[in-house]
């Protein structure tokens, strides 16, 4: 019995001691730490190696690295390293990366995808854009369709900004948004005119933060009802 007990313990210290799982992931948290404070200009295997696992600590480090290649105009690298994401930024510098890698018309095409929302892209996507404006594949039907969506987000910033974006900018739109915006009832005020429907809209829909009674009675008036027929919206 003493000699199959001194056997048994020689298998057991024999074997390889494995890491905990809390371990294993402190040492890559360690890992993901180090390199997240010194992200490579030229990386080596280990760290292209870490990138590569599916772990949120791995891609998380990725997302990080490529917002530095974006910002370091490191096209070549960033395509090479790109993977799809969710992230409005990363896709931009994606859709400028394959640009200045000779794949204009395409990237100026998947391009229009992210220009036509209503909401405020990030400072990533503003290359991106300034490269769409100038290109053959934009036509400035884009800015008004894109100030439609701004104004139904309520993005007035946006709607203002991108009335500039014209050729011919649209300073007097910018006052007739600025006029309305801090005093909605002046929507009565409007003539016919290209996104005065949008703008009469946007002014009703502001009211109805502001003053439900009197947005109710706007919304009877015979003015709106052809406009909310028009645009097949309802502000409440």
């Amino acid at each position: 019995m003493n000699k199959t007990r001194l056997i048994l313990c020689g298998l057991c210290l024999s074997l390889p001691i494995f890491a905990t799982p809390a371990e294993t992931y402190l040492e890559k948290f360690q890992a993901y730490t180090y390199w997240s404070k010194n992200l490579p200009t030229s990386p080596d295997p280990e760290f292209l190696a870490f990138i590569d696992t599916n772990t949120p600590l791995a891609q998380k480090l990725r997302r990080k690295w490529l917002y530095q290649l974006g910002r370091n105009k490191n096209w070549s690298a960033y395509t090479q390293y790109y993977q799809n994401f969710d992230d409005i930024g990363l896709q931009c510098y994606a859709l400028t990366a394959r640009y200045h890698q000779g794949q204009t018309q395409e990237a100026m095409q998947s391009a229009k995808s992210l220009w036509l929302t209503g909401l405020s892209q990030p400072a990533e996507c503003n290359e991106l854009f300034k490269l769409l404006l100038a290109s053959h594949e934009f036509d400035e039907n884009l800015i008004t369709q894109r100030i439609v969506l701004a104004l139904e987000k309520r993005n007035l910033s946006l709607a203002r900004h991108l009335l500039k974006q014209y050729k011919i900018p649209r300073h007097q739109d910018v006052q007739i948004l600025n006029d309305i915006y801090r005093s909605p009832s002046r929507i009565t005020l409007l003539d016919t005119g290209e996104l005065h429907d949008d703008y009469y809209l946007y002014g009703l829909k502001r009211m109805v933060s502001i003053n439900m009674e009197q947005a109710i009675q706007y919304w009877q008036h015979v003015k709106t009802k052809n406009y909310s027929i028009n645009n097949n919206s309802n502000p409440f």
